[in-house]
């Protein structure tokens, strides 16, 4: 594989107005901000990392969600648009294999989780999930959940009991994402760094949904 030299401060750039010009139109939370919080998170699993790919890691996170099956039917055509630009900023086809198949692998498409053995696949993944959790990832599913026109709620999602309020059932909500899949990040973390900063992060959502609860059980 080529030395770690292609991605510095210009190429960044250069990143960023590619994802921004696939991506303008989101209103999910998967747009360039989404992106460039992805690529900080990976910076800093990096930093206590080894024998990891920085270009590949960077690379990968910019565009990861430039051929997400959420935002595109043709995944194709945007497979050939990321390929396009690797080209144009110097990487060569055996790093443009790298990263798409990164980017095929990270999802946590359906509940499929794809069991990943490369570190830097695992930088990547970890990268991505924290920030589906914490203060973001609860804005980020509220809005998620918003552009589907998906309810935060319905009523056969709870038990009510005397002392409180039961997640008892999943349904098209915005509520039952936290518990298919928001819940359950911390365990499938990888990395050393983003295992700690899951367990910060997730704590924050269970507080949330703590005075959810509270505040729901007094309507």
């Amino acid at each position: 594989m080529e030395k770690n030299n292609i991605i510095n401060e210009e190429i960044e750039i250069k990143f960023e107005n590619f994802v921004l010009e696939n991506l303008a139109f989101d209103n999910t939370g998967h747009d360039l901000s989404h992106a460039k919080r992805v690529v900080n998170n990976a910076k800093a699993i990096m930093k206590k990392e080894k024998n990891y790919d920085y270009d590949l890691i960077i690379a990968s996170c910019y565009v990861h969600d430039v051929a997400d099956h959420k935002l595109f039917v043709d995944l194709v055509a945007q497979y050939e648009k990321i390929s396009s630009f690797l080209i144009e900023v110097g990487f060569s086809q055996q790093y443009i294999t790298k990263v798409i198949d990164i980017i095929e692998h990270i999802s946590y498409y359906n509940g499929k989780y794809h069991e990943l053995t490369d570190i830097n696949s695992m930088i990547v993944r970890d990268a991505d999930r924290l920030d589906a959790i914490g203060a973001m990832g609860i804005i980020r599913t509220i809005t998620y959940g918003a552009s589907k026109t998906r309810p935060f709620y319905e009523e056969e999602n709870f038990k009510y009991h005397e002392k409180g309020i039961e997640f008892i059932k999943s349904t098209e909500t915005t509520i039952s994402h936290f518990y298919d899949k928001l819940l359950k990040l911390p365990g499938l973390m990888h990395t050393k760094v983003a295992k700690t900063l899951a367990k910060k992060r997730i704590k924050i959502i269970k507080v949330f949904l703590k005075q959810f609860y509270r505040e729901l059980s007094k309507n």
